[in-house]
């Protein structure tokens, strides 16, 4: 199955069935970690472009900031109508959302943006060079002199350190070198790829980005009493069962700001 395939075909849960699913207390965290971050960059006025957007999940996060504009892509049909029926329920008038597969599509658009987004998907375009030169092409043809692009994907020097691993929520198997297959609950059911330091290293080079950010998601933890920010959002990630469960998938993961030179 296609990634676009398994997106499509995810169905759109309501807020009580996400409370009760697995991953619940994870995307909880996850969202604090990205609202957190986007606070550290993002600033009234600016102009975001959401690539790999899936259903506008960040939309609130963007709107608290009072963004001027939301642009947004995503490979799957489905989220993007979701996405956009979001930001009409959220009365967010400048948001729009289109359909384009960016591992083989090149977005050129009209205007510069101050923030480009790319959450949990980055590493999907590391299945091959054809599809790493898209992404990153799209990122820097959109982005502003001195815009960010603030991205979150897994981290090769922890996911690496195990061919295969499960735990109560997700499980992967190394396939090769570059690939492995990875589940989490009801989520994710598809092979990803890593990003290794090396590769990303040359990557920020060729395209003049510079990492000015670099966090483990575990890490944030340590953040949360900096602002209000984890209480307000409710992160409930300390309510979980099987707690150290949760932990381990968020050590999988980090986030990275790039600046554009």
């Amino acid at each position: 199955m296609s990634v676009e395939e398994h997106y499509d075909l995810k169905r759109e849960y309501n807020r009580n069935e996400r409370a009760l699913s697995k991953t619940f207390h994870l995307n909880s965290y996850n969202n604090w970690v990205k609202a957190f971050v986007f606070n550290m960059y993002a600033k009234s006025g600016d102009k975001i472009l959401d690539l790999c957007c899936g259903k506008g999940g960040d939309l609130l996060k963007w709107k608290n900031l009072n963004v001027a504009k939301i642009v947004g892509f995503d490979l799957s049909g489905v989220s993007i109508e979701q996405a956009n029926d979001r930001a009409r329920k959220l009365k967010i008038k400048n948001a729009e959302f289109y359909k384009s597969d960016l591992s083989c599509e090149k977005i050129h658009l009209s205007e510069k943006f101050d923030i480009v987004s790319v959450q949990f998907a980055l590493h999907y375009f590391f299945k091959n060079e054809f599809c790493i030169t898209n992404i990153f092409e799209t990122i820097k043809s959109n982005i502003k002199t001195g815009g960010y692009i603030i991205c979150s994907f897994p981290d090769y020097e922890i996911v690496s350190k195990h061919k295969s691993f499960k735990n109560s929520i997700c499980s992967y198997n190394f396939l090769n070198e570059n690939e492995y297959f990875f589940t989490l609950n009801d989520a994710i059911n598809c092979s990803e790829y890593v990003i290794k330091r090396c590769s990303l290293n040359a990557l920020l080079k060729q395209h003049e980005l510079e990492l000015v950010f670099e966090k483990n998601f575990k890490d944030f933890y340590e953040e949360r009493n900096k602002s209000n920010l984890f209480d307000k959002m409710k992160v409930s990630i300390n309510d979980a069962k099987d707690m150290d469960d949760y932990w381990e998938v968020i050590n999988f993961y980090k986030m990275c700001v790039f600046k554009s030179l």
